[in-house]
């Protein structure tokens, strides 16, 4: 286990319109407030998901179209390879399913409300030998 504590310098509230993509819409926030650290949640509603869940080695992807509410949408922004990565997971329901996963992408149907917890120090992510993934890196 590694640790390292971290304070909050900002919070940044962004709302976000039919038609948005919101992975990418967080980078382009990060990316024009020089975000090199922060955590984030919303809700809100989309009509298109794709979300994946990672097994032997790789992300098995799935596609949700549809009417869909956001019921959880939780994350972090860090830094890969001197960029801006972020790392959301995502839960949506209609009005009989429920599907949940690694949120690659997703494009806004109404509207999402995300609140960005901006903190002071960077965190960075190094490759994982084992696994293939970024891992955060707390030294």
């Amino acid at each position: 286990m590694q640790f390292r504590k971290n304070a909050l310098k900002e919070i940044i509230v962004v709302r976000l319109d039919r038609g948005d993509e919101i992975i990418s819409s967080i980078l382009r926030v990060s990316r024009e407030n020089n975000i090199t650290a922060a955590a984030f949640f919303g809700i809100g509603a989309v009509d298109y998901a794709k979300i994946g869940v990672f097994s032997e080695g790789e992300y098995k992807t799935r596609i949700v179209e549809g009417d869909l509410e956001i019921t959880s949408l939780i994350g972090n922004v860090t830094m890969k390879e001197q960029e801006p990565f972020v790392h959301a997971h995502i839960t949506l329901a209609d009005t009989n399913n429920t599907y949940a996963g690694h949120l690659l992408e997703a494009r806004v149907s109404v509207t999402v409300e995300l609140f960005l917890l901006v903190l002071e120090k960077e965190i960075s992510r190094i490759r994982d030998q084992r696994t293939g993934l970024y891992l955060l890196d707390l030294k």
